[in-house]
This record gives structure tokens, sequence and C-alpha cells, in this order.
């Protein structure tokens, strides 16, 4: 189960009545932050992690488009369009160039937008976890490369005292062992006399 208040929303619309209906349909569910223009979502943006951000997209100055076509590519959150539908062709641009995740119709209907902003919020959370994991996962990587290499070095290193050690008693074989089976011979004999 998510914790939902520990998430963030910011909602960029310049008219402070839908400002304040959006906060109420939300507050309970998300921490909202609201910004009556795209210069002022900016600066939330920049002090805050936040996980959606909703638009409407007739601003004056900068359209809800432009706005989440500024907002940095590093940021990992999920965008959604607010829109009348004479903004229709704009909208589809920016969904097929991947700005916007989804966009809601005006006027938006509480549950419905409730219902898009959880899938939005679960989404981006699968999206932080699954690059949290692959990163791990090369970080993984990169130590057990490092731990082979150094395994691989000790075997290298082992196997070459292991033969220098071969060579010597071989060599001292070689020295010793004519005088021992001389000596051996010489025991052999005298024991086979006597018989």
């Amino acid at each position: 189960e998510i914790k939902k208040e520990t998430y963030n929303i910011l909602y960029v619309d310049d008219e402070e009545n839908n400002l304040n209906s959006f906060r109420a349909a939300l507050r309970r569910d998300y921490n909202v932050f609201t910004a009556l223009s795209g210069e002022e979502g900016m600066e939330i943006l920049s002090k805050n992690d936040i996980h959606v951000v909703v638009t409407d997209q007739r601003m004056p100055h900068m359209t809800g488009v432009q706005f989440l076509q500024r907002i940095p590519g590093d940021q990992d959150n999920i965008r959604i369009i607010l829109t009348g539908f004479t903004d229709m062709e704009s909208i589809i641009e920016a969904i097929n160039t991947g700005k916007i995740y989804r966009y809601i119709k005006k006027p938006w209907d509480k549950d419905e937008l409730k219902i898009t902003i959880d899938n939005a919020v679960e989404t981006v959370i699968l999206r932080r976890n699954n690059k949290q994991l692959i990163y791990e996962l090369q970080v993984n990587n990169e130590q057990l490369e490092v731990k082979v290499q150094q395994r691989t070095r000790e075997i290298e290193r082992q196997k070459e005292i292991i033969e220098m050690a071969k060579a010597q008693s071989d060599s001292l074989l070689l020295n010793i062992l004519p005088e021992e089976i001389a000596d051996e011979l010489k025991k052999f004999g005298k024991s086979y006399a006597r018989k």
C-alpha cells in the first residue's frame, strides 16, 4: 500500500479558483503544490521533488505544453495536462513527443482526476524503483567483475608458486636421488648376501 501523503503533486493554472478546487480534491491524499504561472511552477520544481506535474493548457505567457517542455529532462516525474477540445492538436503532438503522460478534459471530474493521479504516482514509483534496481545491478556487476579479476590473479599466483616449488623439488630429487639409491642398493645388497 502506497503512503500517498509522501508524494508531491504540482498543479499550475492561472486561475485561483481552479487551484483551490484542485487542492481541495487532493489535499487529503497528497502534498499539493500550486502555481499561478509557468515561471512560478518552475521555481517550485527547482526546490522540491515533484512526482506528478499537472498543468492547464491555456495560460498567458506560457502554454501548458510549453511549460512541460521546459522541465529539465533529469527530473523523473509524470506530466498531465488539463485541456479543452480546441487545444487537442498541440496536446496530441506533446503526447507523441513523450512530454505528457495523459490529458484530462475540462471541466475535470474529481473521481477521474484522483484515479489518474493515483495511477501516475504508481507509475513514477515503479519507474524510479526500476532505475534504482538497474543502478544497484550495475554496481553489483562491477564489484563482481573486480572480485573475479582478483580471484583469477590469486589463482595464477598460487599456480606459479606451485610450479616453482615443484621445479625446486624435482631438482632436489635429482641431486639427492643417486646417493639415496646407492645407499639403498648397498643395504639391499648386504641383506641379500646374508640370506
